[in-house]
């Protein structure tokens, strides 16, 4: 009789994935919701300030919805290795065993071998080898790396989520478009990136060398702004990096599939998009 089960990893991370769809409608079905903007432009024709109008506030609750996302996202990873511990003792996992059995996310180089890590040492090799390459840090610019740097943002945001609420601002994800017709007017451009965005903020600055047609310049009418949290001293774009981290939970559940048997029922990610191009 087969022992362990998928079923419990994939319920936790279904439940981010109905965060994500909540937190998505929540910003009006986008990644980056997009702002009306003001023109000022300088006597000479050559500065062009734009600031933000009527910025909507972010729902109240959207913090604590993504709180529970990543929660979730820890809890599917640490149920995949509680079910390889079922799997591991035929279900007959010692208690000792059992309080200690989770899916570890080291940050920093570590001085033991990972037969020694309490979170797994009493797993097979394979399995134990196959999680120590995910950990992020493992700095190896390979196939391994856009996980790894995904398990670290989930174990860094579930950590902070446990002492205090996530600040979450609307931000700058990238400068104001700009006309293809304005580049040959000696065109530079400073966006206000990784400042919160509020009525009557400036988003963007625009220098010439040579006054510009206004016609051009007078179609930018709107931004996209990007719901924002900081950790680990970063700014980081919300939903993007929610969904790719969805993404990659799922994939480390697959990565160890052939270990248990089919799942009663299959994540849905349909609707989750790891990424919004930006115009």
């Amino acid at each position: 009789m087969p022992h362990g089960s998928l079923d419990d990893p994939i319920a936790k991370l279904q439940r981010a994935v109905e965060h994500f769809l909540m937190i998505r409608a929540a910003l009006g079905g986008r990644d980056h919701p997009p702002v009306p903007l003001r023109m000022v432009s300088s006597e000479d024709g050559l500065r062009y300030d734009f600031y933000a109008e009527g910025v909507p506030p972010l729902p109240a609750n959207l913090p604590l919805m993504l709180g529970d996302a990543y929660f979730n996202l820890r809890g599917a990873l640490d149920y995949l290795v509680y079910q390889m511990h079922e799997r591991h003792y035929r279900g007959k996992i010692p208690e000792k065993v059992a309080e200690q059995a989770q899916f570890p996310i080291r940050t920093k180089p570590q001085k033991e071998s990972p037969d020694t890590w309490k979170d797994i040492r009493n797993l097979g090799s394979k399995e134990r080898i196959a999680i120590a390459w995910l950990q992020p840090y493992r700095q190896r610019k390979d196939a391994l790396y856009g996980i790894r740097e995904h398990l670290a943002d989930i174990n860094a945001i579930n950590n902070a989520d446990k002492h205090r609420r996530l600040h979450v601002v609307r931000s700058v994800p990238r400068a104001v478009l700009i006309m293809d017709s304005l580049q040959g007017y000696g065109l530079r451009s400073d966006p206000a990136f990784g400042v919160p965005i509020e009525s009557g903020s400036r988003v963007n600055t625009m220098f010439f060398d040579r006054k510009p047609p206004e016609a051009g310049i007078s179609r930018i009418r709107s931004f996209p702004s990007a719901p924002a949290f900081e950790s680990g001293g970063y700014l980081i774009d919300l939903v993007p990096n929610l969904g790719g981290s969805i993404h990659v939970v799922a994939e480390i559940i697959n990565r160890f599939a052939h270990l248990f048997p089919a799942p009663t029922v299959l994540p849905d990610l349909s609707q989750v998009q790891p990424v919004e191009a930006l115009p």
